[in-house]
């Protein structure tokens, strides 16, 4: 059944404490629960339901009585109390398999660890309970377990007891302070070491800080501890927020379908956003877990203290969080390159679900399964969401805001509405029609017309807003979107803005607030004609339709102080030029590179001032998934080709330049932001020229794999020669194999690595690679790292003109859904785009999803999806 925001309605019933005991076995653990439960309004008489699926019942008794049958009933999903009276103590007892729970929701099996993950319906399959976010409660819970087995026993808040019980078994008590909802709950158990720190608070508390781990691993978390300790001193800084605990628990493990989980006082991890040491793991990877860590730990006022009142509010705590990392990670590194990572994955990913069947508004006005909406949407789009806030009401009033809702809302469920409603209270700013935001869905359109009057001298900027090319709503009303803008003098230098011809020019940037369908703004005293600095520091997640905007792309690229902007005007003109190579390939006429793009290209490969890492940002050329957004109709080989024979034209161009810069970035640079940099930028020669096919190139990237001291240059190497023609492409991946045989994350990128490889024979190595003995189809990582980076990631091979890696999806969906439903619908994510593809391969893409829709007993995750993309078919 769907579920609706516009049905919700508070609870009947609170529980006002929640007691648990756990008696740990990997195949038969009993699960005793004790709650407190009291009616909501005593004048109202209701049922009380509780959530449960795949529980034996054991016993049931309400204030220490067995509870007769006809006092309750059961059904596949739950157990409904007739009409409890309003005040009443209910015991449950009731058995579960963890070593069979193969969806990784609710207590399961990693590896010979138990651990949990109950966001966000997975505490219904640990016991029964109302399993919703808007229903608060102090935990206590007991674990006992074979002290063999499970040494070490964890869950929420603090540690109250620990005791050593007959037969070889222990147990121990733990004490959550704060009320939390169910989804927040964790309990671990196994054989674990433990990396320790402390944390003195701005009020001078020591905190306990532990990671646990395998002893194997242990070494790979000390770059994930201090990361942690400087996002706790963030955000006290920062958003005036300080931990409320004695103690604090990280437990990593490898068995996981999301990224991390902050469950109160014990966040359970991925183990890949914790793992970090530099012949491990990559810069990519040191900043992914830097970002996470950060986030979950930022999750403990935003998600925890103040929770969610029900899932329709996901974004109000993932959008906030989100924003919070991304400010967080770009004070601790570089914010121009930290902005371009963060815009890129919403220009290349949330806008392709804004433009597909799986569009939907950042609060969704409907679900069939909330697992189907932990989306880039929710996330990414949410925190630009925050970002717009930010900048519209400034940097105090948003501190203000931020403060009010953490006062307002501490110990509560609450809503978008409220976090908003705080922002509007603390500015003074009426935000009603920024609310919009949060209710359509797709992605707005800004068209520009200028105009210059050398004669007035003022330049007339018009902005027309119009609904996403998406929407079908004839009642579409115009969003409140805030456009950062500066004009620049033919030198490239910002000049002064004047509104009106009566007053004095006081800022050389400004902010428009563009809320009506079409408004222009008239700025005066400009001796010429101005360049356009349009949507600085991508200050709202829109697309530009600006016909003049071509023209000036090449100037913004040499001289526009703004890094966004500097970094877009780069991409488009890559992006221009492999269209028109495309057109020439598909034409079948000359594939020359315009003398233009190979001068602009030039400056900024010339300019040794240049920082580094956002040197290499603005000469990495776009990806083909970015490419195929430009067009039309999308035609994977001939964006191949075309962004192959750019790469290749420009690596014979500047040969001369790209291997004396590859030479002079050699060495082993550390770990700080400009050891990032020049490791980027040395690769990114390395990809370039390694498209030569030249037996030099080749030499030097296997030189480079062959005395790399750090993960970042290894797999650069690795993967540069497996694009190749090296007769050494084989051998490196076996030594590499061998090498790092017992390291799942280094595995998993061997194994992303050759699925993403643009090679004839990619998809016959994935389908051998799928039989090798590091697979398993019940790691979410490793699942990804192969059948997910195919489909997703390589795009010429898995859109072939046969169907076969469409074949390949449709088998690893079908099998992976039996067991983990949440991984098998990130997969079927990969058909999405079927209407932008030529019909043959929508016909090709279609016959596989009818098949799955077809299949009998797919999971409610995949019938969703591939409803969702059948949809426009029907009609």
């Amino acid at each position: 059944r769907r579920t609706f925001l516009k049905e919700y309605r508070p609870p009947s019933f609170y529980v006002r404490s929640t007691d648990l005991k756990f008696d740990l076995d990997p195949n038969k653990t009993t699960v005793s629960s004790k709650i407190t439960v009291i009616r909501t309004n005593y004048a109202e008489a209701s049922d009380f339901y509780l959530n449960g699926n795949n529980l034996e019942l054991l016993s049931i008794q309400m204030n220490q009585e067995e509870l007769p049958e006809s006092c309750y009933r059961m059904d596949s999903q739950g157990i409904t109390l007739i009409s409890p009276p309003n005040e009443f103590e209910l015991s449950i007892s009731n058995r579960i398999d963890p070593s069979q729970n193969l969806a990784l929701s609710g207590l399961y099996m990693s590896d010979d660890m138990l651990c949990t993950q109950c966001e966000a319906e997975g505490f219904r399959n640990i016991t029964y309970f109302p399993d919703r976010p808007d229903i608060l409660s102090k935990f206590s819970v007991t674990i006992e377990a074979s002290q063999k087995e499970f040494p070490i026993l964890l869950s929420n808040g603090e540690l109250v007891a620990t005791e050593k019980l007959p037969s070889g078994r222990h147990s121990s008590t733990w004490i959550d302070p704060h009320p939390k909802p169910c989804y927040l709950f964790a309990l671990v158990a196994g054989k674990l070491s433990v990396l320790r720190d402390t944390f003195v608070t701005r009020s001078n508390n020591r905190v306990k800080l532990e990671f646990y781990t395998s002893s194997s691993d242990l070494d790979q978390c000390m770059h994930a501890m201090n990361c942690l300790k400087r996002a706790m001193k963030w955000d006290e800084e920062v958003y005036g927020r300080e931990y409320d605990m004695n103690r604090y628990m990280i437990v990593a493990v490898d068995h996981f379908n999301m990224g991390a989980m902050e469950n109160k006082g014990l966040n359970i991890f991925n183990s890949k956003y914790v793992f970090a040491k530099p012949d491990t793991a990559t810069d990519q990877d040191f900043h992914a877990v830097e970002s996470v860590i950060a986030h979950e730990y930022f999750h403990n006022w935003s998600g925890n203290r103040v929770t969610l009142r029900d899932w329709f509010q996901l974004s109000l705590k993932e959008g906030f969080t989100i924003y919070r990392d991304q400010q967080f990670s770009s004070d601790m590194g570089s914010p121009a390159v930290q902005r371009i990572h963060d815009v890129n994955m919403v220009k290349l990913h949330q806008f392709r679900e804004d433009a597909g069947p799986s569009r939907h508004p950042v609060q969704p006005d409907s679900y069939l399964t909330i697992d189907n909406f932990y989306t880039i949407t929710v996330y990414n789009k949410g925190a630009e969401l925050i970002r717009m806030m930010h900048l519209l009401l400034g940097a105090d009033s948003y501190r203000a805001g931020t403060d009010l809702y953490f006062e307002r809302y501490d110990g509560l469920a609450a809503t978008v509405e409220n976090f908003v409603s705080a922002m509007e209270e603390a500015s003074g700013v009426n935000l009603e029609q920024f609310r919009l935001w949060y209710r359509v869905g797709g992605t707005p359109r800004v068209s520009i017309q200028r105009q210059y009057d050398s004669t007035r001298r003022t330049f007339m900027l018009t902005m027309e807003q119009k609904p996403p090319h998406s929407s079908e709503d004839s009642s579409w009303s115009p969003m409140h979107v805030p456009i950062q803008i500066a004009l620049l003098d033919n030198d490239g230098n910002r000049l002064p803005l004047k509104l009106d011809s009566n007053q004095s020019a006081t800022q050389d940037e400004i902010l428009l607030e563009l809320t009506q369908s079409r408004q222009t703004f008239k700025f005066f005293d400009l001796e010429s004609s101005p360049t356009l600095s349009l949507l600085r520091g991508f200050s709202a997640p829109v697309l530009i339709d600006d016909p003049q905007a071509d023209q000036d792309l090449h100037f913004i690229m040499a001289h526009d102080d703004d890094a966004y902007c500097r970094w877009n005007a780069c991409q488009q003109v890559f992006k221009l030029q492999v269209q028109k190579l495309v057109a020439n390939i598909q034409n079948g006429r000359e594939t020359d590179i315009e003398s233009e793009f190979l001068s602009s290209f030039n400056a900024v490969l010339s300019n040794a001032v240049e920082d580094p890492q956002f040197k290499a940002l603005l000469l990495e050329p776009p990806s083909e998934i970015a490419i195929a957004q430009t067009m039309e109709i999308v035609d994977p080989t001939a964006i191949h080709n075309a962004r192959k024979i750019l790469v290749r034209k420009l690596a014979e161009r500047y040969y001369d330049q790209l291997i004396e810069l590859y030479r002079a970035l050699n060495g082993d640079w550390g770990d700080s932001t400009d050891a990032v940099g020049k490791r980027s930028l040395r690769n990114l020669c390395l990809n370039y020229l390694i498209e030569l096919d030249d037996s030099t190139v080749q030499k030097l990237a296997l030189r480079q794999f062959e005395s790399s001291s750090n993960m970042t240059d290894l797999a650069a190497a690795l993967r540069a020669l497996v694009n190749s023609s090296s007769p050494a492409r084989e051998s490196v991946l076996q030594m590499f194999y061998d090498r790092w045989r017992n390291d799942s994350g280094v595995i998993d990128k061997w194994f992303r690595i050759q699925a993403t490889a643009a090679r004839p024979d990619t998809l016959k190595k994935v389908v051998d690679l799928s039989k090798h003995q590091s697979f398993n189809i019940y790691t979410p990582n490793r699942v990804y790292s192969l059948i997910g980076a195919f489909c997703h990631a390589n795009p010429y091979c898995f859109h072939a003109r046969d169907g076969s890696g469409y074949d390949l999806l449709t088998e690893y969906v079908l099998r992976i859904d039996k067991a983990n439903s949440q991984a098998a619908a990130q997969l079927t994510e990969a058909f999405t785009e079927i209407r932008r593809f030529d019909q043959d391969r929508q016909d090709e893409m279609r016959q596989r999803i009818e098949q799955i829709a077809a299949t009998p007993g797919i999971s409610v995750n995949i019938y969703e999806i591939v409803d969702r993309i059948l949809a426009p078919f029907k009609n």
